[in-house]
């Protein structure tokens, strides 16, 4: 399966910091159903949070 197969983009309540964002993506992609336990995911995001055109984050994550 390439990269690209699955995008899945979240909008969710406002996180306080990165290790909250990143609980919270892997507990979605997981109720998706698109993913299970082992499988990797690609988490983007910006920060500072909350300022529009600051993606810079990268986090390859296994679930």
């Amino acid at each position: 399966m390439s990269p690209t197969s699955y995008a899945y983009c979240s909008i969710s309540e406002e996180l306080e910091n990165t290790d909250d964002m990143i609980e919270k993506s892997r507990k979605v992609a997981l109720a998706t159903g698109l993913v299970e336990k082992g499988d990797k995911i690609i988490i983007t995001a910006g920060i500072p949070f909350k300022i529009p055109g600051t993606t810079n984050l990268l986090k390859v994550e296994t679930l």
